[in-house]
């Protein structure tokens, strides 16, 4: 055999002892791939529920403070309503109290004139 044809054979002889090696680590990585693909999609499923999860809470929430800020936009009326029918009432008092003193009045002047007369 010529030189360069036993050193093809020697760098054919070597590839395939080399191949031979690299087979079970080859497939050990291929193995450790898949497993890692696993977990990959395994996790994008976890974050897209996860994100699901969020969307739903801050939608809720978002709700939940509307209705806290209209409940207390209805505590606040309710309170100025509240503070004007007081106002009322008392006003409403003073101008009964005004009534009374006046016929009060008119029932004195009523006797004082029948006396007089």
């Amino acid at each position: 055999q010529l030189p360069w044809e036993k050193l093809r054979e020697k760098v054919r002889q070597d590839l395939q002892v080399a191949e031979q090696a690299a087979q079970p680590a080859y497939e050990q990585a291929s193995k450790g791939l898949e497993k890692v693909e696993l977990s990959m999609s395994t996790t994008q499923e976890r974050l897209a529920r996860a994100k699901d999860e969020m969307h739903e809470v801050e939608k809720n929430f978002g709700k939940t403070r509307l209705e806290a800020e209209r409940l207390q936009l209805l505590l606040s009326s309710v309170k100025q309503r509240r503070k004007q029918a007081q106002k009322g009432g008392d006003a409403c008092d003073a101008l009964e109290k005004e009534v009374k003193h006046q016929s009060e009045q008119c029932e004195e002047m009523t006797a004082n004139y029948q006396e007089s007369s």
